[in-house]
């Protein structure tokens, strides 16, 4: 059986890679909107395809509610993006 575990705080990657091996890293932001933008200044700074190959395990980020998230983690060389289409469309975005 595989293995993925998810990683609120950027800052506890590299501890929850020794603690548990997982076999995938999903990052993300909650619903509160600081916590958004914190993930994207964070990972504008960091590289997530550096971590991705530093800890050669495939990260998949969500949960992406915006067209712009997709957009912007479509940049990011993720290995996976979880979006939340039903509210992507109900704002009116197109995928």
């Amino acid at each position: 059986m595989r293995l993925g575990v998810i990683v609120m705080c950027p800052w506890n990657l590299n501890r929850v890679v020794r603690a548990y091996a997982p076999d995938v890293l999903f990052i993300g932001w909650d619903a509160r909107v600081w916590t958004r933008i914190a993930f994207r200044v964070w990972w504008s700074v960091f590289s997530l395809e550096g971590r991705a190959r530093h800890h050669q395990l495939p990260i998949v980020v969500g949960i992406a509610q915006r067209l712009d998230d997709l957009h912007w983690l479509s940049r990011q060389h993720v290995h996976g993006i979880v979006a939340d289409i039903d509210r992507i469309t109900a704002v009116g975005d197109e995928p």
